[in-house]
C-alpha cells in the first residue's frame, strides 16, 4: 500500500471565493488541488494545499496573489506592515476581542444606573468590582493568536522582517 503523498498549503484565503477560484486554475492545469477549511472566534479561513511534490509547479500558475484576494498570509499594500507570530512566523495574526472595553462599558452603565437611582453604596461597590474585574482581564487574556499554530501572547507581535 502507498503512502500517499503529504499535502502542503500554499496559500490561506478569508474569502472562499477566491479560493475556490484558485482550486479550479490549478485543477485545469492538471495539478490536484484540495481545500481545508478551518474557523477560529468566528474567524473562517480556507487552505488551498497541494502535493509536495507540485507545489513549485502551484505557485508558477497561480503566479502573484492580486490585492483583492484578501489572502490570510499578510496584509498587502506598500504601506502595510504585516506582523508574524514567533512561532511559526505566520502572518496570519489576528488580534482578540476588546473585553477589557465591554467589562468597563457594562462595569460603568451599572454603576450610572445605580448613582441615578442614589444607591451610593451599590455604585461604589460597582465601580470597585469593574476595576478589579477589569484588571485582572488586564493581566490574563492574550491581545493577539495565531491563526495558524493557535500561539496566543499578550506581547505585540514581531514585524515583518522578510
Amino acid at each position: 500500500m502507498d503512502v500517499p503523498e503529504p499535502l502542503v498549503t500554499i496559500r490561506s484565503y478569508s474569502a472562499p471565493e477566491f479560493a475556490t477560484a484558485d482550486r479550479e486554475a490549478l485543477l485545469e492545469a492538471g495539478i490536484p488541488a484540495y481545500l481545508g477549511g478551518r474557523s477560529y472566534r468566528y474567524q473562517e479561513a480556507v487552505d488551498l494545499r497541494v502535493p509536495e511534490s507540485h507545489v513549485a509547479q502551484a505557485l508558477a500558475v497561480l503566479g502573484e496573489p492580486r490585492p483583492e484576494e484578501d489572502l490570510l498570509q499578510g496584509a498587502v499594500g506598500p504601506d502595510s506592515n504585516p506582523i508574524r507570530c514567533p512561532l511559526c512566523l505566520s502572518a496570519a495574526v489576528i488580534p482578540q476581542p476588546p473585553y477589557l472595553l465591554w467589562v468597563l462599558l457594562i462595569g460603568f452603565a451599572t454603576a450610572g444606573y445605580a448613582f441615578t437611582v442614589r444607591w451610593l453604596l451599590a455604585t461604589a461597590v460597582t465601580v470597585v468590582a469593574t476595576m478589579v474585574i477589569a484588571a485582572r482581564i488586564e493581566q490574563r487574556t492574550p491581545k493577539w493568536r495565531c491563526l495558524r499554530c493557535g500561539h496566543a501572547s499578550k506581547d505585540e507581535p514581531r514585524p515583518n522582517d522578510r
